[in-house]
């Protein structure tokens, strides 16, 4: 048998020459990388043929449970900005001596425990000279002046008389009162001054200084402080209520006085303490707790005590020089003990001022101190 010349076209064995080679199938290559995305790996298996992306969930179709424990958000919920939690601007600087690290109640709770550990003595000493022992002297003599005044009016020749000596005898106190107001504003400011001080530089304060700063300071707080104890007492005796709504009003008052220069130390009381009314409340009320138990409680129960001791020694009715002495001596030493009140009011209040003032503008100690100053 003979077989045809290789190249011709009856040769069954010559490969076609006319073919186009088939296009690659798609499937047998992977997709281009993305952009962003860097290519694959080398030895990246391509997907097979016909190989698609899964198909959409059917409809009907239920999420898996959550895990347990789980919540969900409240209804209308939406996810919070980026930066929403941010610290107020006036609390950038969280380990300040003397301003809370943020409007919440922990926040202010912890730093006026730190300010009263750090200052108590001073604020016990300042305002211990400064209110306590002026007071507990005019509580001396008003009782002298009671005993005197009252129980021997019928020792006068003539009603008009009587009723001289106990008017000239009130004026007397009421100077005294006056006296005790411009001294107890004098050692507010003078306790303010050493609470930052002692923040500020972290040794105890000059008592000394501090006297001098409170007097220098006495008379931007003495008309307010006759103000605020009318305010308190005239709401007391209208039901109370109205008296613990002043108290709580003008509780700024005299850090306003000192700090904010220009500023109506009630006006800018009030302002504070209504910024945040509800939260404020709550912090200032607890603020006058130490104030209430050794500024009523206690010099109450003194003055029960002397009304007894007094008894063994005299009679109410016609009272001598040591019935009146007892009693007045008792009732100087509860007062006395007042001092505590006071020095743990202002240790409270102070932080709570610094927050507030935080809450409109960056505070920090070192700018309370500037202004004290200025």
């Amino acid at each position: 048998m003979t077989y045809p010349p290789p190249g011709q076209a009856d040769d069954p064995y010559e490969p076609p020459t006319n073919i186009t080679p088939a296009a690659p199938d798609p499937g047998s290559y992977p997709p281009p990388p993305q952009p962003g995305y860097p290519a694959p790996p080398p030895g990246y298996a391509p997907q097979p043929p016909g190989y698609a992306a899964p198909p959409p969930p059917q409809p009907g179709y239920a999420a898996p449970p959550p895990p347990p424990g789980y919540t969900a958000p409240p209804s209308g919920y939406t996810t919070p900005p980026a930066g929403s939690y941010a610290v107020p601007a006036g609390y950038q600087n969280a380990g300040d001596p003397l301003v809370p690290g943020g409007p919440d109640f922990s926040s202010w709770f912890a730093k006026v425990q730190e300010v009263a550990k750090r200052s108590w003595k001073s604020a016990l000493i300042i305002t211990g000279l400064g209110i306590s022992v002026p007071m507990a002297v005019v509580a001396v003599i008003q009782q002298f002046a009671i005993g005197a005044w009252t129980f021997s009016v019928l020792d006068f020749d003539s009603t008009a008389t009587a009723v001289g000596s106990l008017l000239g005898g009130f004026l007397v106190l009421l100077l005294l009162y006056v006296g005790v107001a411009f001294i107890a504003s004098a050692a507010w400011a003078a306790g303010t001054w050493a609470i930052v001080q002692e923040a500020g530089t972290g040794q105890s304060a000059n008592v000394g200084d501090a006297f001098r700063y409170g007097m220098s300071r006495a008379m931007r707080l003495f008309p307010w402080t006759i103000l605020f104890g009318l305010a308190v007492g005239v709401g007391t005796a209208c039901c109370v209520l109205p008296g613990v709504y002043a108290a709580f009003a003008f509780s700024m008052y005299g850090f306003v006085g000192v700090f904010q220069r220009g500023e109506n130390p009630v006006g800018g009381s009030f302002q504070l303490a209504h910024s945040d009314f509800g939260p404020n409340l709550g912090k200032i009320l607890i603020a006058f707790v130490p104030y209430v138990i050794f500024g009523y409680v206690v010099p109450l129960i003194f003055g029960i005590i002397g009304v007894a001791a007094a008894g063994a020694v005299g009679s109410s009715i016609d009272p001598g020089f040591g019935y009146n002495a007892t009693l007045g001596i008792i009732d100087g030493i509860g007062t006395l003990i007042g001092a505590v009140g006071y020095a743990g009011m202002l240790l409270a209040l102070l932080p709570t001022y610094a927050q507030l003032r935080a809450r409109q503008a960056p505070t920090s100690t070192a700018s309370l101190g500037h202004e004290l100053n200025s």
